[in-house]
């Protein structure tokens, strides 16, 4: 989605990358909070994908495609479903597992803001000012296109 925001591909959207904040958690954050969730082991809307409810279940996500090497921004830089590897077949699709909490998260469980440019970083910190939340605001541009 991050590149169809940035190539101008969702009519009535003017943002860009550089406007994307990445609001992160863990599971185990999660999980101690008490709320709901479930995630998948390949991207949701493939009939193929499997859903899950408990963070036992976390095994069945092929973990390794999303740690091998070469690394960009701490995953596999690479994406694409190269077909004659049967190994890599579902890559994309397998990168877009999907976790998700019912409702809303709150504040509090978020840890940190990735953003691409110390220009958003320090309006991302402007805007929280006198807030009272105050999460670590990370500079992480290889989580972009």
């Amino acid at each position: 989605m991050l590149k169809t925001i940035d190539s101008g591909n969702v009519q009535g959207n003017d943002y860009r990358q550089d406007d994307i904040v990445h609001l992160t958690t863990t599971v185990e954050a999660i999980v101690a909070a008490g709320l709901p969730f479930v995630f998948t082991n390949y991207h949701a809307v493939k009939a193929f994908a499997e859903f899950f409810g408990a963070q036992g279940d976390l095994d069945k996500i092929d973990w390794e495609l999303l740690f091998e090497q070469p690394h960009l921004g701490g995953y596999c830089k690479y994406w694409h479903n190269p077909y004659s590897k049967p190994r890599y077949a579902l890559r994309m699709e397998t990168r877009s597992a999907e976790f998700l909490v019912r409702d809303s998260v709150p504040l509090a469980v978020l840890g940190q803001i990735a953003v691409r440019t110390g220009s958003m970083a320090e309006r991302v910190g402007v805007a929280l000012a006198n807030t009272g939340w105050s999460p670590d605001i990370k500079i992480i541009p290889d989580w972009y296109y």
